[in-house]
């Protein structure tokens, strides 16, 4: 009987070892077995406003993944504002993986330095126009605002400032991040222009109504493209013969690729020289099936 019991013990520890919670009531029962849960997957809809701290109950947590979907809230007024899904997390925890997310990243960092500081690995995603299939509602009333995680600008200040956030994290050995570091007006070039093999104007206003290039008449302008045009222009996916495993648009290539890995090692080199730990990073690459992929650096470990 006691080496059934055992047994028992063993495999119900191993059963929840990796525990998903799909929504809010889940963490009453997930909190019983605190002690032998290992791994968290939170999908969307796993936290409201009573649960913020509640993920400090897995003392024993090692790694922790959260489709951040739901941290904005559109109010009374019809206006979003951001959320804090989690405002505590356990010391044990050393790989956090977040997903989807609008608001800004120093808010979970902030978290992370004071409940986690032995953090090994960070994942920041985004909620783009990529992973976003119907539109989001928040994507649907700020459709001029893509450039916030798809930008080639300002890549150095940005780097600056993320390592000073991130400086206290002295075990972060990988950093994953969000952003694409190329023109925020590379979706509409390629969609607008490459794909008509057209080459793109040098200046293209991302936050101004766009023209739409009539049909037959290459470079024609047409009516303004409306709001609800441009919408889905931008959420549209692009097809497998345009950006697959095997092919990729040979004029965003010849116009994109070069500076945007340049952009990226030039980033790269300040997060390091700061953030000595660090041994590989990720940034989110165009030039992937979906634009889903990423672009992935080792760095020298140091001595």
């Amino acid at each position: 009987m006691n080496a059934s019991y055992e047994l028992h013990n063993i495999g119900h520890a191993l059963w929840v070892r990796t525990t998903t919670i799909r929504g809010v009531g889940d963490w009453v029962i997930a909190k019983q077995y605190a002690q032998y849960i290992k791994e968290l997957i939170c999908v969307d809809g796993a936290f409201d406003a009573s649960s913020g701290r509640v993920l400090a109950y897995f003392f024993r947590l090692h790694t922790l993944s959260i489709d951040a979907h739901s941290d904005v809230i559109l109010g009374t007024q019809n206006q979003f504002s951001y959320r804090d899904l989690f405002e505590a997390l356990p010391s044990s925890l050393r790989r956090l993986d977040i997903t989807r997310a609008h608001g800004p990243d120093a808010r979970a960092i902030a978290i992370v330095r004071e409940c986690s500081p032995y953090l090994e690995e960070l994942r920041l995603g985004r909620c783009t126009m990529f992973n976003s299939h119907p539109v989001c509602d928040f994507w649907r009333s700020f459709p001029f605002d893509h450039d916030s995680y798809m930008s080639d600008q300002g890549t150095d200040t940005y780097a600056h400032s993320l390592a000073q956030e991130l400086l206290p994290l002295r075990s972060l050995k990988h950093l994953r991040l969000g952003l694409y570091l190329i023109p925020s007006t590379t979706v509409l070039a390629h969609r607008l222009y490459h794909r008509r093999g057209i080459t793109a104007p040098a200046i293209l206003e991302w936050q101004q109504p766009l023209a739409l290039i009539a049909p037959g008449a290459p470079g024609v302008a047409a009516q303004p493209m409306t709001r609800a045009e441009l919408i889905s222009l931008l959420h549209e996916p692009d097809p497998e013969s345009e950006f697959g495993s095997e092919r990729m648009c040979t004029m965003c290539l010849s116009t994109t690729d070069e500076d945007s890995r340049r952009v990226e090692r030039e980033a790269n080199l300040i997060l390091k020289g700061l953030l000595p730990s660090l041994e590989t990073i990720q940034w989110m690459s165009w030039f992937t099936p979906g634009h889903l992929g990423f672009n992935s650096y080792l760095l020298s470990k140091p001595n």
